[in-house]
C-alpha cells in the first residue's frame, strides 16, 4: 500500500512530459547550440570585416594622398592641410587626420584637422609605417570616445616619405555591429523554431504518432479486444514492429477464440455434469425411499412370520416334553429337530429385523466361549432332513484341536447354516 503514491507520482510524470515533450526538448538540446555557434561565428565575421574595412578606408585614404604626392617637395602642410580637411567634412565618421613626416631628425605631424598639434613629434605607432611599408590599425579612447585609428605609409617612387593616420570615431561601427547582431540572433532565434518546428512536425509524424497508435492498439489488447489491428506504412523499425504486432494480435485473437470454444465445452460438460447430478440425486432419493419401504416390508413380515413360529416353537416344546402322552424314540428326534430349527428360524427372523442395524453399521456382536463341534451339530440336524430329499449324506469332521472358541453363537450358526444350504 506505501508503494501506491510513488507509482502514481511516476504516471503524472509520464503523462506531464509525453514522447513528444521529450523529442521537442531533445531537438532544441541539439538545435540551439548550433544554431547559437552559426550566429556566434557570423557575428564575430562581422565584427572582424567592419573592422578591416576601417582599416581599408585608412588605406585608401593613404593610397589617395599617395596618388597625389609625385615629389618629396610635395610633402608639406600645404599640399595636405587642405584635402585632410575636406576629406574630414566628406566623413563624418572621421575623428582626426594627421599627415607625419621626418624634419629636422624627427617625425612631426606636419598636417591635421587639429591644427593645434601641428608640429608635435609622432607617437611609435604613427610612424611605423615608415619603417614596414605596412598598414596598421589599433583601437584607443580620445576624448572620452572610442575611436580606431589606422596608419598607413604615403610612398613617392614606392618609397615611404611619410605616414597618414585616420582616427575613426566607433559609435557607428559599435551600433551596426549590435544591429547586425540583433538581425543575427533574430534570425537565428527564427531559425531555430522553423527547424524546431520542421522536425517535430516530422518526428511526430513519423514516429510519435505511430507509437501512439501502437500504444492504443496494446491498450485495446490488454482489454480482451484483439479484432484492432495498426497501420504504420513505413519500412523502417517502426514498420516491422507494427507489422509485427498485428501479427502477434492475430495469432492472440485465433487463441482467445480457441479458448473461447473451450470454455463453450467446458460449459456444455458442466451443464451435463449438473444435470447427472440431479439425475444422480433423484436415484438417491428414489432408492431412499425403496430402502425405507424395504425395511418396512421386513419389519412387517419378521413381526408376521413370528407370530405363528412362537406357536410352533410352543407346541413343539409341550410335544417333546411329552405333556399329553408318550413318544416314540423317533417322533422325539423329529420333535427335537422341530424345536431346534424352529427357534433357529426364529433367530433368523430377529436378524432380519436387526437389517437395519446391519445397514447403519450398529449391529452387535455377543463373542461368549462355545463349542464349535455342539454348534456343527446343532446345524447338522436343521440341514440333515434337506440334504437327505437331495440324497446328499452330511457328516461332522471337527478338528480336535479346534473345540472351544470366542464367537456369537447364533452368528457361527448363521454362517454354517447359510453355506450349507
Amino acid at each position: 500500500m506505501k508503494a501506491a503514491p510513488e507509482d502514481t507520482g511516476q504516471v503524472s510524470l509520464q503523462k506531464r512530459f509525453g514522447l513528444r515533450a521529450k523529442i521537442l526538448l531533445l531537438l532544441a538540446a541539439m538545435c540551439i547550440p548550433i544554431i547559437g555557434g552559426i550566429v556566434y561565428i557570423s557575428i564575430n565575421t562581422l565584427s572582424t570585416t567592419i573592422n578591416e574595412d576601417f582599416e581599408e578606408r585608412a588605406t585608401l585614404a593613404a593610397q589617395f594622398f599617395s596618388a597625389d604626392t609625385n615629389s618629396k617637395e610635395e610633402i608639406s602642410y600645404e599640399h595636405f592641410q587642405s584635402e585632410i580637411e575636406k576629406l574630414d567634412e566628406l566623413n563624418p565618421d572621421i575623428h582626426k587626420i594627421s599627415v607625419y613626416a621626418p624634419q629636422d631628425g624627427e617625425i612631426i605631424r606636419i598636417a591635421s584637422t587639429d591644427r593645434g598639434q601641428i608640429g608635435e613629434v609622432a607617437d611609435p605607432e604613427d610612424y611605423a609605417p615608415l619603417e614596414t611599408n605596412q598598414a596598421t590599425h589599433a583601437e584607443s579612447e580620445k576624448d572620452g570616445r572610442k575611436v580606431i585609428e589606422a596608419v598607413a605609409p604615403l610612398t613617392v617612387d614606392g618609397k615611404p616619405m611619410a605616414t597618414i593616420g585616420i582616427y575613426m570615431y566607433l559609435e557607428p561601427r559599435d551600433a551596426l555591429i549590435s544591429d547586425q547582431q540583433t538581425k543575427f540572433l533574430f534570425i537565428g532565434g527564427l531559425g531555430v523554431v522553423a527547424l524546431l518546428v520542421l522536425l517535430y512536425l516530422s518526428l511526430n509524424f513519423y514516429m510519435v504518432k505511430p507509437v501512439a497508435r501502437l500504444a492504443r492498439l496494446t491498450q485495446a489488447v490488454a482489454r480482451g479486444d484483439f479484432g484492432q489491428r495498426v497501420t504504420i506504412n513505413s519500412r523502417d523499425e517502426l514498420g516491422e514492429l507494427g507489422r509485427s504486432v498485428n501479427r502477434m494480435t492475430e495469432s492472440l485473437e485465433v487463441q482467445s477464440q480457441e479458448i473461447l470454444g473451450k470454455v463453450d465445452e467446458l460449459e456444455q460438460v458442466n451443464q451435463n455434469l449438473q444435470s447427472r447430478e440431479q439425475e444422480l440425486q433423484l436415484t438417491n432419493k428414489q432408492l431412499e425411499t425403496a430402502n425405507r419401504l424395504k425395511s418396512q416390508f421386513l419389519a412387517t413380515m419378521s413381526h408376521e412370520l413370528r407370530t405363528p413360529l412362537n406357536s410352533i416353537i410352543g407346541f413343539s416344546e409341550l410335544l417333546e416334553d411329552e405333556t399329553y402322552g408318550n413318544l416314540n424314540p423317533k417322533q422325539v428326534q423329529y420333535v427335537g429337530n422341530i424345536v431346534v430349527s424352529s427357534r433357529h428360524l426364529l433367530q433368523l427372523i430377529n436378524d432380519i429385523l436387526d437389517l437395519a442395524k446391519v445397514e447403519s453399521g450398529t449391529i452387535e456382536v455377543r463373542p461368549v466361549p462355545m463349542l464349535l463341534p455342539d454348534a456343527m451339530a446343532v446345524v447338522q440336524n436343521i440341514v440333515e432332513p434337506l440334504a437327505a430329499k437331495k440324497s446328499i449324506r452330511l457328516s461332522i469332521e471337527p478338528d480336535p484341536g479346534v473345540e472351544l472358541v470366542t464367537a456369537d453363537p447364533a452368528r457361527v450358526k448363521q454362517i454354517l447354516y447359510n453355506l450349507l444350504s
